[in-house]
């Protein structure tokens, strides 16, 4: 009985349980008999205790995995705030004669033009104004101002008009009064404004030719302008990384790597550079091409870049061979990244490599205590991707005299949705 079905026996049971409490189950169920009510009530009584309890058991299991998930969520929102940031408050960004920006006075702080500063103070005030929701006519006046910017040939109004098309993506507004402004911004002079107009192109309705637009720009002169290229584009294919965006991709692999392991960064510290890591969270992808894959498998050999690509290949839903063949590694290999890869063996399996995943898991389960939360996430990618050849390797795991009562439970629970896969 899944969770569901309980809560509606509750429920039902919970109505008669109040029908009982008014004086009016013989009138509610059509029984004359006060005994029998009583025997009917007891009987749902129990039947429902007994599926409260094990509904609860249940959710006690899965808080573990739970927190296991929401720990991944949040390191996935924080890389992807990073990469907003950085796109709206770059640390690095080119002149209009091509130069990088001079430095700034503060230390640790962003490194912004005169240009940029202005932009950041008019977009922000634009951005607020807009999103607010006590006062329509300030809306109507923050997006009026938006589009004015856009037009004004200004380029610190312009800036800032595309940095605020950009912050108010979600909101519902006639966004196709933006479009043109936006697009003519891609071919302007300045390459802040170039980028700026792929940003703002990515929170405006998606066009059949948005990703022709931004691939023109792959060659840029500006490393910063290309960089938002690849970005963008991965987004606006959906992450199909093959054809023309994988080639984009792919050298930014290369050009993020090389900049790594050369130091052109400016990283000092250990590990793998902010921008690197910058360059993989920006890449959501759910077709790989193979050279593409390639290159990160190989990428993943080094123990500099390991834990990045891992963590990278994770996010994504569909696993291929050489995906799999990595995450099996890394679970072998128990440390920071383990029971990441365990997850990620949770979903995404092709049926061609399931058996071999299935077998893992319980191999993970063999060597890990029961109540370390890896349990829990090996016996859901059992129910998945189990098979009966797998049942009395459970069974066995199941019937261990050390193993709890609630564990054996969802043992149980796993073979009897393997034994239900098995009978489809």
């Amino acid at each position: 009985m899944t969770t569901g079905q309980k809560l509606v026996v509750s429920a039902v049971v919970a109505g008669v349980l109040g029908a009982v409490i008014g004086g009016g189950v013989s009138h509610h169920m059509g029984l004359t008999g006060a005994a029998m009510d009583g025997e009917r009530v007891e009987v749902d009584l129990a039947a429902t205790r007994k599926d409260l309890a094990e509904a609860r058991a249940e959710s006690r299991g899965l808080k573990q995995r739970l927190h296991e998930l929401q720990a991944d969520r949040d390191s996935l929102a924080r890389e992807v705030e990073e990469s907003r940031s950085s796109t709206r408050q770059p640390t690095r960004t080119d002149s209009p004669n091509g130069n990088a920006a001079s430095s700034s006075t503060t230390p640790g702080q962003p490194t912004l033009s005169a240009m940029e500063q202005k932009a950041r103070e008019l977009s922000a005030a634009w951005i607020s104004d807009a999103l607010q929701i006590q006062d329509p006519a300030k809306r109507a006046a923050a997006l009026a101002s938006i589009q004015q910017a856009l037009g004004s040939g200004d380029p610190a109004r312009v800036l800032a008009g595309l940095w605020a098309v950009g912050g108010i993506g979600h909101l519902k507004y006639d966004k196709p009064t933006m479009r043109s402004p936006v697009v003519t911004q891609l071919e302007a002079e300045d390459p802040l404004l170039r980028k700026g107009a792929l940003w703002a192109l990515l929170s405006l309705d998606r066009q059949p030719g948005d990703l022709d637009l931004v691939l023109r720009l792959k060659e840029d002169p500006s490393p910063e302008v290309r960089k938002e290229v690849l970005r963008i584009a991965s987004s606006i294919s959906g992450g199909d990384l093959t054809g023309e965006v994988g080639d984009v991709v792919l050298k930014g692999l290369q050009s993020a790597v090389s900049r790594d392991r050369s130091g052109e960064s400016g990283w000092k510290g250990t590990g793998t550079s902010p921008e690197f890591r910058m360059f993989l969270s920006s890449i959501r992808w759910g077709k790989l091409p193979s050279d593409l894959e390639q290159a990160l498998m190989e990428l993943a050999k080094d123990p500099r870049y390991r834990t990045d690509v891992v963590h990278f290949v994770c996010m994504n839903a569909e696993k291929t061979p050489a995906v799999v063949d990595l995450l099996i590694e890394v679970v072998g290999s128990p440390g920071a990244m383990d029971m990441e890869a365990v997850l990620a063996l949770t979903r995404g399996i092709p049926a061609s490599l399931q058996s071999r995943v299935a077998a893992t898991l319980l191999k993970v389960m063999e060597t890990r205590r029961p109540d370390a939360g890896a349990w829990d996430s090996c016996l859901h990618g059992l129910q998945q991707y189990g098979s009966e050849e797998n049942i009395p390797a459970l069974q066995e795991l199941g019937a261990n005299e050390l193993v709890s009562q609630q564990v054996r439970e969802k043992v149980n629970k796993a073979i009897e949705a393997i034994q239900r896969r098995a009978s489809r």
